[in-house]
């Protein structure tokens, strides 16, 4: 959004300094040392064009906002980190939304197993059967993709730990 501001902010800032300022001359005032410094100040004013590229080329230097993962409901936060705890049934369902990213992703034992369907609002749900307690994580990073295996967790750009228990 910012980016899509600075043009035409840039553009109305340079059209209203362009048009300077006009100030009544007073009678006796010499009008020539008026002339002779509004010429040096016209000279030094940057081209339109160019201030607006610099600006497009800072905006392309900026970082990406950094991808948010909230769980909804399905997990709780214990001392170690996040729970889910299965139901009567055996399954555990983790629900949530994710911002800034289009993909999630199940990580279990070094390997990516899942890539879970997002809705348009960024909106997920994960449902694991569990037969036993384990550890899962739910990442969001555009380098993985399923089947993926040696996944080094400190170097994503999001990962939630997530205990799977039957109690």
């Amino acid at each position: 959004m910012f980016k899509k501001l600075v043009g035409p902010l840039a553009l109305v800032s340079l059209t209203l300094f362009a048009c300077g300022e006009d100030t009544a001359t007073e009678e006796g005032e010499d009008t020539t040392a008026q002339m002779d410094t509004s010429v040096t100040a016209e000279s030094e004013v940057e081209d339109p064009n160019d201030i607006i590229n610099k600006i497009k080329e800072d905006s392309e230097n900026d970082e990406a906002p950094k991808p948010t993962l909230d769980f909804s409901s399905g997990v709780s936060w214990m001392e170690q980190g996040y729970t889910a705890v299965a139901d009567e049934s055996g399954n555990a369902t983790i629900t949530g939304y994710v911002e800034n990213a289009e993909s999630l992703y199940v990580i279990e034992n070094g390997e990516v197993t899942e890539e879970l369907e997002l809705t348009d609002a960024g909106d997920f749900e994960y449902v694991s059967a569990v037969l036993e307690e384990k550890q899962i994580y739910l990442a969001v990073d555009e380098s993985l993709e399923a089947g993926q295996t040696d996944i080094d967790i400190e170097g994503l750009s999001r990962v939630e730990p997530i205990t799977l228990t039957t109690e």
